[in-house]
């Protein structure tokens, strides 16, 4: 270890691991809360993540805990709405816990993030 981190957090703060090296993935299930892969890791999304479970169980730890994300799954925009809801709930059905998704930035935040749930959130969380 060697490190600290002080103050202490309040709380406790999730600490999510990428990559998907066996080596990585062996660290995610020995330290980390949950695994945050990119797009181009989904080719092997489920195996990877058995890998990281696995290395969670050998060291002792409740596989069941560890959390599941996906960095950049979709980007925020009106024009590409059905794809990004698309991706997200067919992430959602592949055991994807929560996805990291980007805003295009020209447009108004809180109006394009009020609009999408309530065109798709539900949908989403069905």
């Amino acid at each position: 270890t060697g490190w600290a981190c002080n103050p202490k957090p309040s709380r406790h703060v999730p600490i999510w691991l990428g990559g998907n090296s066996p080596a990585q993935l062996r660290r995610v299930g020995r330290f980390a809360d949950g695994w945050l892969p990119n797009p181009n890791m989904l080719d092997t999304l489920e195996s990877d993540f058995d890998r990281a479970q696995q290395a969670a169980s050998e060291a002792g730890r409740d596989a069941s805990d560890l959390c599941l994300a996906v960095n950049r799954a979709a980007l925020l925009q009106p024009v590409v709405w059905d794809e990004a809801a698309e991706t997200l709930a067919g992430l959602r059905e592949r055991g994807v816990d929560h996805a990291v998704v980007n805003l295009h930035p020209a447009e108004d935040v809180p109006t394009l993030l009020d609009s999408f749930a309530s065109d798709y959130l539900g949908a989403l969380q069905a």
